[in-house]
């Protein structure tokens, strides 16, 4: 079939390979604009972007898809059906109208829980050990359209969002293919969403990773992984800003009678090198840590350099 591609980030890379492989003409890919990076502000093309480039496959760069001119180069290259995975920007009216049912959207839940912008994220957050991919053909709402393929996937312990991310779009690019098989051989099945059972998820903002306490150790643990790679979650000692790089949770409940919530401990039987964060519910140890202005480090390094932070409170 002959395919336009429309996404940006690594993960969309293996969606791209496989629809290549396949055997499907890509016609063009859609992706975002090239971004300044570091001190230099040197402009970095996109990773689907370096791949079109390696294989000589028409892109269209616009800032928006409602630019002028993009319908019109869209159209120009006479796609059978788009692709998308990770775009990152809406699809508008104009384009959905052009191709009823014929552009296909990978997302990383199992629609219609956790539709939105950050359902992988939620989903750890929330403690599931489970969730899954959905192919849907888009429609004007947000990931309201019909589900044409799913599969389901463990969440493990251990899984943060960057992790889980890649996962679940190389298994959404075996979906996709299944799908375009479906549409070329004129099989395609679509079911609509039961819309009384959707959940909805919202935009990660920085203030998300701030740490509280006061919440079980295990929640924390759910954030740390949640949270990789943005925004992070950090807490604050002496005014500066430190960063929880590496931690786990630890069931225990000895510690809250000689301490309060939020104190560093050292741990029993282990030295002076291993430490916890007394929470409301078990303590939360740091593995590794940055502070503000340093470079990270272990929490072995960390109190050589800063005996003084056994017995602090954190968050101040």
């Amino acid at each position: 079939m002959r395919v336009l591609f429309v996404g940006t980030p690594k993960y969309a890379v293996p969606v791209l390979e496989s629809v290549l492989r396949a055997g499907h003409q890509v016609v063009g890919v859609v992706t975002q604009p090239d971004k300044p990076l570091g001190r230099s502000s040197t402009l970095v093309p996109t990773p689907i972007k370096s791949l079109a480039d390696r294989c000589r496959i028409p892109v269209l760069q616009p800032p928006s898809l409602r630019a002028p001119g993009v319908y019109q180069a869209i159209n120009g290259m006479s796609p059978e059906v788009l692709v998308v995975a990770a775009y990152g920007k809406l699809i508008p009216l104009p384009i959905l109208n052009c191709f009823p049912g014929k552009i296909l959207n990978i997302h990383p839940s199992l629609l219609p829980k956790y539709r939105g912008p950050s359902p992988i994220v939620t989903a750890i957050l929330e403690g599931e050990t489970r969730t899954g991919v959905t192919i849907m053909a888009l429609d004007e709402g947000m990931d309201t359209g019909p589900i044409l393929r799913q599969k389901a996937e463990r969440i493990l312990d251990t899984d943060t969002t960057v992790g889980l991310t890649d996962r679940l779009f190389r298994i959404g690019s075996d979906l996709m293919l299944e799908v375009l098989h479906d549409l070329e051989m004129g099989e395609i099945s679509a079911v609509p969403q039961d819309s009384t059972s959707a959940t909805v998820t919202k935009m990660v903002r920085k203030a998300d990773g701030i740490l509280d306490f006061g919440l079980p150790a295990e929640h924390l643990y759910r954030q740390l992984r949640a949270y990789q790679p943005w925004p992070g979650v950090y807490t604050y000692w002496g005014g500066r800003v430190l960063r929880v790089l590496a931690g786990s949770p630890l069931a225990t409940g000895s510690y809250l009678d000689q301490n309060v919530v939020g104190q560093v401990v050292a741990l029993e039987g282990t030295g002076s090198s291993h430490m916890a964060i007394v929470t409301s519910d078990g303590l939360f140890v740091l593995e590794w840590l940055q502070l503000e202005g340093k470079l990270p480090t272990d929490s072995s390094q960390f109190l050589r350099g800063y005996p003084q932070f056994i017995g602090s409170l954190l968050g101040l």
